[in-house]
């Protein structure tokens, strides 16, 4: 088979599929672990103990709860946009699509109907990927509400209780802001796909390597000495 017949053949676009995911995966995994080994050579790590150390000064002072809101309601106004842009884009992509006017059904269990409808299932993954942003961005927005909350009744007081608490809450929707950011961006990918599949291989691995330039810490190699909490 020539290779030009292997690209053109409907099977080997989702070989492309399977590659990409990988791609992702293992990028992920490699985030994880690196980030476990040395926490402050990865952006979201270093992020978190920012965090921690931010909500410690906060809780720390007197006077400073128009600073805790003003700064956490920047935070919520840019996971709002987020979430906002993700749903607005995800209602444009079915209404397009046409799958709310033609919904198609194929099975799972078939790989002769599931070979004839990679098209449907590119779709999918791309509403899928919307969602998820709409999702998490939606959940960081819930959570900074509730750190606003935490810091402003501790502000000024020593309770050791209470900065834990709103450490966690912070660093929840921290992490959630993250993933509903990085989930959108993992359209780029599935949207070039539409046009051929195999453009879904180099379009992950463009994305991968302009994430990874995000990704990592710029102080990597320098360790503060501050006790850093895991993300979760």
């Amino acid at each position: 088979m020539e290779f030009s017949e292997f690209i053109s053949d409907p099977v080997s676009g989702w070989i492309s599929v399977a590659i990409s995911l990988m791609i992702v995966i293992g990028y992920e995994v490699y985030l994880f672990f690196i980030g476990d080994r040395a926490p402050f050579r990865i952006a979201q790590r270093t992020h978190v103990w920012m965090r921690q150390t931010w909500v410690r000064k906060m809780m720390g002072l007197t006077g400073v709860e128009v600073v805790v809101i003003q700064t956490l309601r920047n935070s919520m106004m840019a996971a709002s946009f987020m979430a906002s842009t993700a749903v607005l884009t995800l209602m444009g992509m079915l209404t397009l699509s046409g799958i709310t006017t033609h919904p198609v059904h194929f099975s799972l269990l078939s790989l002769e109907d599931l070979k004839n409808h990679l098209h449907e299932f590119k779709l999918i993954m791309l509403a899928l990927v919307f969602f998820a942003s709409f999702f998490f961005n939606t959940m960081a927005v819930r959570f900074y509400t509730h750190a606003g909350y935490m810091i402003s009744i501790g502000v000024g007081k020593g309770d050791l209780q209470q900065k834990a608490i709103a450490i966690a809450y912070l660093n929840r929707a921290g992490f959630q802001y993250s993933v509903g950011t990085k989930s959108f961006f993992y359209c780029f990918p599935v949207v070039a796909s539409l046009f051929h599949t195999w453009f879904m291989v180099p379009a992950t691995i463009f994305l991968v390597f302009m994430l990874y330039q995000f990704d990592r810490s710029a102080l990597a190699g320098t360790e503060p000495k501050t006790d850093i909490i895991q993300a979760p």
